[in-house]
């Protein structure tokens, strides 16, 4: 069980999920669960490296271990959603962070990368095996379509020169390029997360009238 935590205190988690509230709230959680959780249920965290919070990425290591998590998923940006190239960070210098944690908690807390090509961590492979598990996993979006998750992802992956003689290039397919990512209809927009106090599904996870807004939308585009 992986909870996203973006940042290593309330106002850099903000910053990335746009709730101010979202960082004590998620802490106490994680509180309840590590206290809670049955043997055998692996806890750990997530965090999506941004431009906001890369630099952080050291403090985030020390705030998972307090928390009482062993495991820790850095995860990079992909062109999915918002995702663009204003949004992701360098991904050599996340990397060299990312290499920088790794060493920091050898033989004491698991640290997976997900969707960072292979070339950027030469030595570092067992730690980006998690990607495998894409493989078989699949996304049921909003509108009912269902995706292979690695096989959506590598329709957005470019090879380029130095991925001929890689050992990895039948898996890793290439570097992700954000300059151009269309929207899926499927997206949240700011304005679907306005929910009136005397809105009786306020507190649903999909907001109201979000699935008619993407039928609508998704009609548009076919016509």
């Amino acid at each position: 069980l992986l909870f996203s935590v973006h940042g290593p205190d309330a106002k850099i988690h903000a910053q990335q999920v746009g709730v101010a509230e979202a960082f004590e709230q998620t802490v106490e959680g994680i509180g309840h669960c590590v206290r809670l959780r049955p043997r055998g249920v692996e806890l750990g965290m997530n965090i999506t490296l941004t431009k906001g919070n890369v630099a952080h990425l050291a403090a985030m290591g020390e705030l998972c271990w307090s928390l009482g998590l062993r495991w820790m998923n850095v995860q990079f940006l992909t062109p999915f959603g918002r995702a663009t190239r204003y949004v992701a960070p360098d991904t050599a210098d996340a990397a060299a962070r990312t290499r920088a944690l790794i060493d920091a908690w050898a033989g004491r807390m698991k640290i997976q990368v997900i969707n960072l090509p292979y070339c950027f961590l030469p030595g570092y492979e067992e730690h980006l095996q998690g990607d495998l598990a894409k493989l078989s996993r699949h996304m049921v979006f909003v509108n009912n379509e269902t995706v292979n998750l690695a096989e959506y992802l590598a329709q957005r992956r470019t090879p380029k020169a130095v991925c001929g003689p890689c050992p990895h290039a039948s898996f890793c397919g290439g570097f992700y390029e954000l300059d151009d990512v269309p929207e899926p209809p499927w997206l949240i927009a700011p304005e679907d997360l306005h929910r009136p106090l005397h809105d009786p599904r306020r507190h649903e996870s999909v907001p109201a009238g979000f699935s008619e807004r993407v039928r609508a939308r998704l009609a548009d585009d076919a016509g």
